[in-house]
């Protein structure tokens, strides 16, 4: 233990020279060197989760970095044990940035990148319920989670092997209705705390929920390029609220490419028709 919190510590020092404001090129340079052997090694995955907790924004934006990249080049060879204890590692620390400043939101990206990265190729095997689990994932933050969910259908198309690539896919979108369900729960809160908003604490209320929107439309966007089934776009409040949102200046961009993206659909529906005339 006291070797790999030594170990630790010397890639923390590493980070904060290689990303650092105002570090000497020439250390950056041998600090960048020993960080990629680092990577590469196989026990950056023990020393990865002593990362986390130092107080150097530049160590955890290199752990989460890691992570992702290692998840993505290294996940068919890992155990069944350390596959169970990257998933544990990887709620564990949604629930711990999602409550983190503002100035470790690079570290929470990194962070759901590597949740998407992981559950799209744990979705077939130790992780049957990745989209439940996130969307249980506690947090004070559901833009988080929104992140995190529109990051899959990107993710799935960095799987190498097309066959799982195409079953991870037919897997995931049966339960894109967990997916939409959450997105117009969110339209929906809005839109209410929107009509019933007074005075100036009611409008500051509904301004701060503005970017967990955004998110949702974004989440919705990427989920409906993977090819979600109409009837979840029609069958539903979702295409009233979508309107709705186009109405509202902050929103009407994001807003008009979901609805572009439902009336250009490869598989256009007699709702999407109607919806263009």
């Amino acid at each position: 233990k006291n070797m790999a919190a030594e170990k630790a510590a010397w890639v923390a020092q590493l980070a904060r020279q290689a990303y650092g404001a105002g570090s000497d090129p020439t250390q950056q340079r041998e600090a960048n060197r020993h960080l990629a052997d680092f990577q590469a090694s196989p026990d950056a995955w023990s020393i990865l989760p002593l990362l986390f907790p130092c107080p150097a924004i530049e160590a955890q934006f290199f752990a989460a970095h890691t992570l992702y990249t290692k998840i993505q080049m290294e996940y068919p060879r890992l155990s069944v044990q350390q596959r169970t204890e990257i998933h544990a590692l990887l709620i564990q620390l949604m629930q711990h940035f999602s409550a983190a400043p503002a100035e470790q939101h690079l570290v929470l990206r990194r962070v759901c990148l590597a949740l998407a990265s992981f559950g799209v190729r744990a979705a077939l095997d130790i992780w049957p319920n990745v989209i439940p689990d996130i969307l249980a994932i506690k947090t004070p933050n559901p833009g988080i989670i929104l992140e995190a969910l529109g990051l899959i259908p990107e993710e799935l198309e960095t799987l190498i092997s097309e066959s799982k690539r195409e079953d991870t896919k037919a897997k995931l979108r049966s339960e894109a209705d967990k997916v939409l369900n959450c997105i117009q729960f969110v339209f929906t809160t809005y839109l209410q705390k929107r009509r019933e908003a007074q005075g100036e604490a009611g409008k500051a209320e509904v301004d701060s929920f503005s970017s967990t929107i955004q998110q949702a439309l974004k989440c919705l966007l990427c989920w409906l390029k993977q090819g979600v089934p109409s009837r979840l776009v029609f069958g539903g409040p979702l295409l009233a609220s979508l309107l709705a949102l186009l109405a509202i200046p902050t929103f009407f961009e994001l807003s008009n490419q979901v609805l572009r993206e439902i009336v250009n659909r490869p598989h256009e529906s007699v709702e999407s028709r109607v919806l263009t005339q």
